[in-house]
C-alpha cells in the first residue's frame, strides 16, 4: 500500500486528515512517530517538521489543510471542498477560525495542565508508538517539556486567556449554527470536519478511542461544563452521521 499518513496519534490535526482520507474511503497505514525524533523520519520528504504529513502516490503532502486539498483534486467524489467560490471561501474561513480560534488555545491550556503531571504525558506521547519511546523519552523528555513550555509561552495568564478563546469561539459557533446543520451552505464540508475534529478532544465523541486526557481533573471538568452546549452535541451529531 503507498499510502502512508505519519503522525501524533493524539494530535487532532492528525484526526483531521483521518477522518479526510476514511471520508474519501481511502486505505492508507499510518506511521505514529515520537516528537522531537519525527524530524529525522521528516527530513528530505517535506519543507518544515510539522505534522501530518500524507505520503500517497509519491507525493508528499504536509499539514491537513493542504492533505485535503490533495484528496478533493485526486479523488473527486465526496468533495469536502464547496465548488461555490463564495462557499469555498467561507469554508475557508471557518478552517482558519478553528486553527486559530479553538486548535491553538486548546494546545496552550491542555499542556499549562498535562506539563505538571510530566508522567502522564510521558504515557501519553509514546501511545501507539514505536517501542523505543520509552528509553527515548527518558532521554529527552525534560528538553521536550521546556521546549513546548517556550513554544506555546505557557503560565496561568496564558491559560486562562487560551480557556477564555475557547468559550469565544464556541458561542460565536453556536450563534451561526442556530437553525443550521452545517456551517456552509447545506452539506457536510471541509468547514465542518475542520471544526469538529479540533474539538474532538473537548466533545471526546464515541468513535475516538478514550485517552488520557481524562486523567487531568481540569479536562474532566471543561468537558463536564460543556457536555450540553449545543455545539459539543454538534460535534457529535457530525461523528455519528459522518465518521466511520
Amino acid at each position: 500500500m503507498d499510502t502512508l499518513l505519519y503522525q501524533f496519534s493524539v494530535s487532532h490535526y492528525c484526526e483531521k486528515a483521518r477522518w479526510s482520507l476514511d471520508y474519501k474511503s481511502v486505505p492508507y497505514k499510518i506511521k505514529n512517530l515520537l516528537p522531537g525524533m519525527h524530524r529525522l523520519t521528516l527530513r528530505g520528504k517535506v519543507k518544515d517538521t510539522t505534522l501530518p504529513v500524507l505520503r500517497m502516490n509519491g507525493n508528499y503532502i504536509q499539514g491537513s489543510d493542504h492533505i485535503i486539498d490533495f484528496l478533493d483534486e485526486t479523488i473527486p467524489t465526496n468533495m469536502l471542498s464547496p465548488t461555490h467560490p463564495d462557499q469555498r471561501a467561507e469554508a475557508s474561513h471557518w478552517e482558519n477560525f478553528a486553527s486559530t480560534e479553538l486548535a491553538t488555545p486548546f494546545a496552550v491550556f491542555h499542556y499549562s495542565h498535562m506539563l505538571e503531571t510530566p508522567y502522564l504525558l510521558r504515557q501519553r506521547y509514546i501511545q501507539n508508538g514505536p517501542w523505543y519511546g520509552p528509553l527515548y523519552f527518558a532521554i529527552t523528555f525534560k528538553r521536550i517539556c521546556q521546549v513546548i513550555r517556550d513554544l506555546y509561552k505557557i503560565n496561568q495568564n496564558s491559560a486562562d486567556q487560551a480557556r477564555a478563546t475557547i468559550e469565544a469561539g464556541l458561542q460565536k459557533l453556536e450563534q451561526h449554527l442556530h437553525s443550521r446543520t452545517y456551517l456552509v451552505g447545506d452539506q457536510f464540508s471541509r468547514a465542518d470536519l475542520s471544526v469538529a475534529a479540533l474539538l474532538s478532544p473537548l466533545a471526546r465523541p464515541a468513535q475516538l478511542a478514550t485517552n488520557s486526557s481524562n486523567a487531568y481533573p481540569a479536562f474532566t471538568q471543561f468537558h463536564t461544563q460543556l457536555a450540553d452546549s449545543p455545539v459539543i452535541q454538534w460535534v457529535n451529531q457530525l461523528y455519528q452521521n459522518h465518521r466511520s
